[in-house]
This record gives C-alpha cells, structure tokens and sequence, in this order.
C-alpha cells in the first residue's frame, strides 16, 4: 500500500502537483469546488467516466497546495485499484502513519471512484462526524453513488455533477479564439464539435480514427463496468444492443412496448435497461410537458445521449438535425429541467416550468409553417415569444402576436444569445 500511495501523491517529496497531472483548468467547475474546501460538508464530485473528475480533483489539490496547504496532508487515492486491498479506514489510518500526522490534525483526502470501496459511505459519514478533516469523493455511477449517499450522508454531502465539455470549453481545449465579427466560424467549428464531442482527452487527439475508437471503447466501458453494475444485471449483451438502439432514436420519443417486441424482452426488463443507462450518466430523460402527471406518465419520453461523437462513433454517424437538438438538450438540462411538447406536431424542447419554447431546425430559410409545434405551444401556454436554433438564420419575425426569433445553434450554444 504504501508503493500505491507515494505513487498517487507525488506531491509529497514536495515537488508540487507534475504538470502532466495539472490539465487546461474548467473555470466553471473549478471555482464552485475550490469554494467547498472550507464546507463543513463531503464534496461528491459524480458524473460519467472520462468527463475529467480525475483532473478536477488535481487541479482543486493544486489549489490547496499554491494556497500554502501542507502537502503531506493531502491525500489522493484511486479506490477503483486492482492492487489496493483495503477499506477507506485503514487507508487513512496508513496514510496518517506515513506522514506523521496526528489524529486531531485535519487533512484533506480526495477518495477517486470511491463505489469500488467497501461501505464507503459509513466511512464518509465516520470521517465526516468526527472532524477528521474534508472529503472530496468522486464517483462514475449515480445510482451507486446517490442511494449510498442518501441512506449514511443526509445533510452532509453536496454534489457537483462533471459533464464532458460544452462547446465554449471545446473551442478554449482547441485553442480557437473567435473574433466577434467572425460568427460564421462558429458555426464551422460546431459541425466540428458535434462530431468530435466534448470528452477532454478525445477532444485534444488529433487522429480521427483515434478519436472514433477511443468514443467506441468509452461507450463499452459505460455500458459493462458502469450501467451493468449499477443493477447487478445479467446480460450486458442485450443491455448493448439497447444502449445503440438508443444512440440512434436520439429525439425522437422511445416506447418501451415497440422496444419490448423489438428486443424479445419483458417491459419490466428494458426500463431497468435503460435506467441503468441513465445511472451511469449515458443518456438522460426528456419527459412530456403537462401540468397532469398522467399524461407526464403516460406519454413516452425522449433521450438525449451524454455526447454527440460518441454516438457518431457507435453509430458510424449522426444525422447534423439528432445532433444539434441532443446538444441544445445537453446545453439546458446542465441548468434546469427541459421537457418535449406534441399535439398534431411536435415541439422539441419546453424549459424549466413553460418559461421558453425551443425549436431545432439546423437548416436556414426556416418559415412559421416549419414550427407549427412550437407556435401551438406558444398560444397554449400565452407565451409571448418562441426561440429557433437555425443553422446561420438570423433574425424576428412575428405570427399571432408571437415573436420568433431565429438563432444561429452556435450563438445559443456558447451562451451569447437564446432563452
């Protein structure tokens, strides 16, 4: 163990943190953590493998170092190690032993895929109530890491979820900087970024093969290690073939009786299927809007997949329309919930409690005869404007008293304009 741990700390020999562990610092996500060093609270730090948790905690371990923190009071360590044998009690005891810290002394521990450990969260909550010093956990799976935490931590922990990188954080990865009278270059680079996806590592290769085979094995890892455990189930094969069938129905709302027949399988066994995709952050549920929860429930839901590339990779490709309506899904529910909407036709995204109507339509020249779903909405629910994602569109227009205003998907997408 004490091998492991030297090798997991090299910032003990007081060195600092190597450069090669450091990474290109995620502003929105670096802040809100380095900010729960002083929380009286466990930092739960969840979200889907390779979305850059690991460097997150590095980089909140530089901080603490720069901020003048001993180094040799800092822990790091990977529970998900075949060669650690060793609950998180002898771990810290081993690590106190080691550097010769006194038990009435904090420290800060940063505990890596931390549902491979035995009763982690009793040894959170222990931890935790006896002063022993402040817990950053991470984690890849969020049924495994939720129920756990819910059950020994209520009150006690705060959870940040990783997602990989939106496209304003793909383009600063890429070391592309946009002028502001360049707007037709954003649009170029998003055709570039549904494609690639925003996981960091896969981001920064430059061979396209490379990159496509990275996304594939990614894709099998979430599937096998993550989704399949998360619910103990049997036949991972079947639960593959769901996750591809999903990857392709993008948008377009899944019925769990034509999924049934589809797949030989019982109802009850494709929705634990696809809530194990959803626990181990695969895809995300879009629900029908209704003020009725039995229409919220009757109705099917969309999905929308964690990354564009990935899903072009196990796919072969994605249609350019699937694509930007899963990232303008992606855009909005990291903010708040988002909802679909269908009477004759369909509109694509309601967000937060009715507060904005969206249409995607990566295509110019769109007319109001193109958004009907979305007008019918509006009068619906007495809104008084409604948004269209275009492909380079730009522009209002105005029908029944409701303005239309035409984005560019890539505008909406970095934040500059849209609801």
């Amino acid at each position: 163990m004490i091998e492991l741990l030297e090798r997991w700390n090299p910032w003990w020999s007081g060195a600092g943190l190597p450069v090669r562990l450091s990474g290109i610092k995620r502003e929105k996500y670096l802040g809100t953590l380095t900010a729960q060093i002083d929380e009286h609270r466990v930092s739960v730090v969840s979200g889907p493998r390779r979305a850059g948790k690991t460097t997150l905690l590095y980089q909140v371990i530089e901080h603490l170092i720069s901020s003048g923190t001993d180094p040799k009071k800092i822990l790091y360590a990977q529970l998900d190690h075949p060669g650690l044998d060793a609950d998180i009690g002898t771990l810290l005891r081993e690590f106190r032993k080691l550097n010769k810290i006194p038990a009435q002394e904090q420290v800060f521990m940063f505990l890596d895929e931390v549902q491979y450990a035995a009763d982690w969260a009793q040894w959170a909550k222990t931890i935790h109530d006896m002063n022993e010093g402040k817990l950053f956990l991470s984690g890849s799976t969020t049924a495994l890491i939720e129920k756990d935490a819910h059950a020994s931590l209520t009150g006690r922990w705060r959870k940040n979820i990783i997602w990989p990188l939106d496209f304003g954080e793909f383009l600063k990865f890429r070391g592309v900087k946009i002028n502001g009278g360049e707007c037709y270059l954003e649009t170029s680079y998003l055709s570039e970024y549904m494609k690639t996806g925003g996981f960091p590592e896969v981001v920064q290769e430059d061979n396209s093969r490379k990159r496509s085979q990275m996304l594939v094995e990614l894709f099998d890892d979430i599937v096998f290690k993550d989704a399949a455990r998360s619910r103990n189930l049997r036949d991972p094969v079947a639960l593959r073939q769901v996750a591809v069938f999903m990857a392709g129905a993008i948008g377009t709302p899944v019925s769990v009786n034509k999924m049934r027949n589809t797949f030989k399988l019982s109802a009850d066994a494709i929705s634990s299927y696809i809530g194990a995709l959803c626990s181990a952050y695969l895809f995300f549920p879009c629900p029908y809007y209704s003020k009725s929860v039995n229409e919220r429930i009757y109705n099917p839901k969309k999905y929308y997949m964690i990354d564009t590339g990935m899903a072009a990779a196990v796919l072969g490709k994605i249609n350019s329309g699937s694509a930007i309506e899963n990232l303008l899904a992606l855009h909005y529910h990291d903010k708040e919930d988002i909802w679909y909407w269908k009477s004759e036709k369909e509109l694509d995204l309601v967000i937060g409690d009715a507060n904005a109507a969206l249409e995607s339509k990566f295509r110019d020249g769109i007319k109001p005869q193109d958004i009907r779903g979305g007008l019918a909405f509006a009068k619906n629910r007495k809104l008084k404007k409604l948004y269209v994602a275009t492909k380079e569109q730009h522009g209002m227009d105005t029908v029944d008293g409701i303005d239309i205003h035409y984005i560019p998907a890539a505008r909406i997408l970095l934040g500059k304009e849209g609801p």
